[in-house]
């Protein structure tokens, strides 16, 4: 027998004899796997441990599905208590179906899960000497969309909500229920790389280290996510991150309680240091704080850069906090519920991220909305989003479509300014050009941006070059007009700094600045100064 058939056998015997009977489920017309019923969630389960998921592996959740119902049946849930189901605490065994975790440590799952806003409800995994567990147990692929609700995950280190493990990309997902392991536990990843974006717990989670209502122990970026679960730990707790090493953390908020004896904030429980870079960035928390060494409203043990972040008044006994005090501004509860926390949030160029909420500032969901697969950009904020989501989080898995709905504009009367006709600074709002994944099999931007013949007009760069920076041989960019724009750089262009894909029907109207000149302001007109692709019936407007 084969390597790949003692390894489909074992994994098949884990069902045997349950009562859920796996069944392979089919693929749709983009050869995405269609994932409709429980049958066909364990079969993909089942089918992706038994193999090695590659990047083009693709499924979708097609509907709400239930494994288990009443896991927390006849268990108070309070904030000073960490719920168990009822058979957990009296070492019984449990009548739930188990899950199996797609994916582990040593067979990641690298392929790309869209729940699509659907829940799966009743993931019930008791492991207490297991690692890498979770929904996922080991990921490096996409996750998005996905809800997973009323579940109980136990084991041991590397445990989450979502992910066990793994360095992928986690976008609008939730968790609710409970979640306890020893070391490296989070709501939704227990020890993360990667990207963890647009998420939320609502579950309770505890364990001993390295405890966070979204991360465990984070090495990259969590941004946009929201706590509102009651952690329980020992040392390095924190309501979004136990433990951030030398990553970065922003744009998030905790509601819960979060509970330890040491390293303990309602943000992150201990900040590690970036030399070149801030760790925590405009976040706030409401959750009470205690513990008994190095606690903090927001940072336990800030050894890192923390700024522009908030805490609600007495959220946390002040037994140490190791830096805290100059770096976190304390509010009362007016600030909260008046709007002007929301000001003070909102520092990001031409998109407001907060919005306003009942009790307090509240995160404002701009992602475009899809037809035909394809992302609809309707206005500047939406249109920031999907630079954040290409520059900002790398977003480089699959071949992803946008397009332009409307006319934006960004800066008005650039051109005209005294500031550019002088070539003096100028004060509008600098303009990041898109420039994808830098690491990619294809670096660049690699999807298609059809702009529809809308304009795009008051992009202002004194530094960088282009609308994109740089276009892959993967990428496709047509049908986009330019206006009322300028570009300074060493190779000043309108629509692409580089191209190496293709550039269809675009037309621009920039001033550009070559920076390589020397001070003396020579000013040039280009499209794309370095182009090794292709391009098509393009061309720039008032060229005399």
């Amino acid at each position: 027998m084969n390597r790949f058939a003692c390894v489909f056998v074992l994994v098949a015997a884990v069902f045997a004899g349950a009562a859920i009977i796996p069944k392979t489920p089919g693929l749709d017309k983009d050869s995405c796997y269609s994932i409709n019923n429980v049958e066909e969630l364990y079969g993909y389960a089942q089918l992706m441990n038994a193999t090695k998921a590659s990047n083009e592996t693709c499924a979708r959740l097609e509907a709400d599905i239930v494994i288990n119902e009443g896991i927390f049946e006849g268990v108070e849930m309070t904030d000073t208590t960490f719920p168990q189901p009822l058979c957990v605490q009296k070492g019984e065994p449990c009548p739930f179906e188990e899950w199996t975790p797609i994916g582990t440590a040593r067979n990641m799952f690298n392929g790309h899960f869209d729940g699509q806003g659907h829940t799966v409800s009743g993931v019930f995994i008791n492991r207490p000497e297991g690692d890498s567990i979770g929904f996922f147990g080991g990921a490096n692929g996409l996750i998005e969309n996905l809800n997973i609700a009323d579940s109980y995950i136990s084991g041991l280190f590397d445990i989450g909500g979502i992910v066990g493990s793994g360095r992928g990309y986690i976008f609008y997902c939730t968790f609710s229920g409970a979640i306890e392991g020893e070391r490296y536990v989070g709501g939704i990843g227990g020890y993360l790389g990667g990207f963890t974006v647009n998420c939320r717990n609502d579950g309770y989670v505890r364990a001993n280290r390295k405890v966070g209502g979204i991360i465990g122990n984070l090495i990259c970026v969590v941004e946009k996510c929201v706590n509102t679960g009651h952690i329980f730990a020992g040392y390095e707790a924190g309501g979004i991150v136990g433990y951030n090493d030398e990553s970065y953390v922003g744009n998030s908020y905790n509601l819960g309680v979060v509970n330890a004896r040491s390293n303990v904030g309602g943000i992150v429980g201990k900040n590690r240091r970036v030399i070149w870079n801030d760790t925590l960035v405009n976040c706030f928390n409401m959750g009470q704080v205690s513990g008994e060494y190095a606690v903090g409203s927001v940072v336990g043990m800030d050894s890192g850069w923390t700024t522009n972040s908030y805490a609600l008044v007495g959220t946390a006994e002040k037994i140490s906090s190791m830096g805290e005090s100059d770096s976190v501004r304390f509010l009362d509860e007016s600030a909260f519920t008046d709007g002007s926390l929301v000001k003070m949030l909102n520092t990001e160029a031409f998109i407001d991220i907060w919005e306003q909420g009942e009790k307090h500032p509240v995160l404002k969901d701009v992602k475009p909305k899809m037809k035909d697969g394809v992302f609809q950009i309707e206005n500047e904020e939406q249109f920031m989003w999907f630079e954040h989501y290409i520059n900002r989080y790398k977003m480089a898995r699959g071949y992803l479509k946008f397009a332009l709905v409307n006319d934006l504009v960004f800066n008005k009367g650039v051109q005209a300014a005294e500031c550019v006709q002088k070539d003096t600074t100028c004060d509008f709002v600098e303009w990041t050009p898109i420039y994808g994944h830098p690491y990619a099999d294809a670096p660049g931007f690699h999807g298609e941006f059809d702009g529809q013949f809308h304009t795009i007009s008051g992009l202002y760069s004194s530094k960088k070059s282009g609308l994109f920076s740089l276009v892959s041989s993967k990428g496709t960019v047509k049908n986009v007009i330019l206006l009322d724009s300028y570009f300074a750089a060493k190779d000043p262009g309108s629509i692409a700094g580089r191209n190496y894909g293709t550039i269809i029907d675009c037309y621009s109207d920039a001033l550009l600045k070559n920076l390589e000149r020397g001070s003396r302001p020579i000013y040039v007109l280009g499209m794309v100064p370095k182009n090794e692709g292709q391009i098509i019936e393009t061309r720039v407007m008032n060229e005399n």
